[in-house]
């Protein structure tokens, strides 16, 4: 599939979208796929397993933390202009639903922003058996390392979940 960004020629941006109908996709062939529009956006290979770590985490709190029974990981790419943007959607529960599920962070005056803000923090989880803060394991690091890998590789990350957002760059 074609798409345009303004000011540019079509052939300048190519989106693609794989769906995920299961856990064990995740692996096999989302994180293939992903890697391999990022290697030819020219990221390093050092840059490319640790999007291969934080995808492969993103995806499968999907299926372990939202409820949902599929999501869509969205790449667009712009060659001439060596960027890449990629989203993935989920029809899932949301996060403020998911970090209810922890009596930590079942507060229903939480608003969906703020649930947003927690879980994008280290250690937080909306699995009660993991403790809210737990320091061995990979628990709770889902958005956290998705998020500070952006930043500190000059990307900006945005997560949306309800009507409550977070953005950094």
């Amino acid at each position: 599939m074609r798409s345009k960004d303004e000011g540019s020629r079509p052939h300048e941006t190519y989106t693609k979208i794989v769906e995920v109908r299961r856990e064990d996709d995740v692996d096999t062939v989302t994180v293939g796929r992903v890697l391999g529009v990022l290697g030819q956006a020219g990221v390093s290979a050092e840059m490319l397993r640790t999007f291969e770590y934080v995808l492969a985490e993103i995806i499968s709190n999907v299926f372990h933390h939202s409820g949902a029974d599929l999501c869509w990981v969205g790449i667009l790419q712009y060659p001439t202009k060596r960027k890449v943007q990629l989203a993935i959607v989920d029809n899932g529960i949301g996060i403020r639903a998911s970090l209810a599920r922890n009596p930590d962070f079942s507060s229903p005056l939480i608003s969906h922003a703020d649930a947003i803000t927690l879980a994008a923090q280290a250690r937080i989880t909306s699995n009660p058996a993991a403790k809210p803060i737990r320091p061995e394991g990979n628990g709770g690091l889902g958005l956290y390392c998705m998020r500070k890998v952006m930043e500190l590789n000059g990307g900006l990350a945005f997560i949306q979940s309800g009507a409550g957002y977070l953005y950094t760059n």
